[in-house]
């Protein structure tokens, strides 16, 4: 960004035609602008003026980063499903082999509690991978009519899970609050919380696999409960937002479509 000084001398001194560059402003919604500063001439072509045209792009600046990251996801997609079609082959038999030693009637005690432990990170492991491809839609949907309400518990537990581990260690009064509600064309969940809520600067990131700051807890080894969710709400063709403010809990809303 240029300064008034530095537009001067652009302007005045080098004797630039014009100068432009981009500004943004940061609030309740940030802003993107291109600023032109043209030169104006007199009749001896010397530089009397100047004419500022002040442009909006943050449109155009939100498309692009929309494009951007559908261009990584998609790439990313792809190395996460060849990643957990590698991994799943060989961890089947380690599972297998495992179950099969486990069963022996000569094994130890001791054994079968370390045999215990393979069989526990095994399984973790495999809801990770479950997890990822959950993430990048490399499963398939399949839809059926429900009733939201019969298994709301299943649809939208790494949100209980999120919001029951903001809550933790708090001295206050922990309430977690489930609605819904509907009408012809949609069903609406909303889960709000008591907890510490969430940064103002972190509510379009909390969707994002493994995002993490030293300011918001996340629940331990929920790095990608928020971002299947959104991706799982998104594949049913619906949306999925937060509204928190920093010490006043946080509040999530999901919208499905009505079939």
């Amino acid at each position: 960004m240029f300064t008034t000084k530095e537009i001067y001398d652009e302007i005045f001194i080098k004797k630039q035609r014009y100068i432009s560059f981009e500004v943004n402003t940061k609030g309740d919604s940030e802003k993107y602008f291109v600023i032109i500063v043209s030169a104006v001439t007199g009749f001896a072509g010397e530089n009397i003026g100047v004419v500022i045209v002040l442009r909006d792009v943050t449109r155009e600046y939100q498309l692009q980063c929309q494009v951007i990251k559908s261009e990584k996801l998609y790439a990313v997609s792809n190395l996460i499903a060849g990643a957990a079609h590698e991994l799943n082959n060989p961890l089947a038999g380690i599972q297998l082999c495992t179950d099969l030693v486990v069963n022996e009637p000569s094994i130890s005690e001791k054994a079968k509690k370390y045999l215990g432990r393979i069989q526990k990170e095994t399984d973790q492991i495999q809801g990770v991978i479950k997890s990822l491809l959950t993430f990048t839609g490399n499963y398939t949907l399949s839809k059926e009519h429900v009733n939201i309400n019969e298994i709301i518990e299943d649809v939208i537990l790494n949100i209980i899970e999120n919001a029951s581990s903001s809550m933790e260690g708090l001295p206050s009064d922990k309430c977690l609050t489930i609605k819904t509600e509907g009408n012809k064309e949609a069903v609406k969940i909303s889960m709000s919380d008591t907890g510490p809520g969430i940064p103002k600067e972190h509510l379009t990131k909390i969707f994002e696999p493994f995002f993490t700051s030293r300011g918001y807890k996340k629940n331990k080894g929920a790095e990608l409960g928020l971002s299947v969710a959104h991706s799982i709400v998104h594949q049913h063709n619906g949306g999925i937002y937060a509204k928190s403010e920093t010490g006043a809990g946080a509040t999530f809303v999901i919208e499905l479509p009505v079939a």
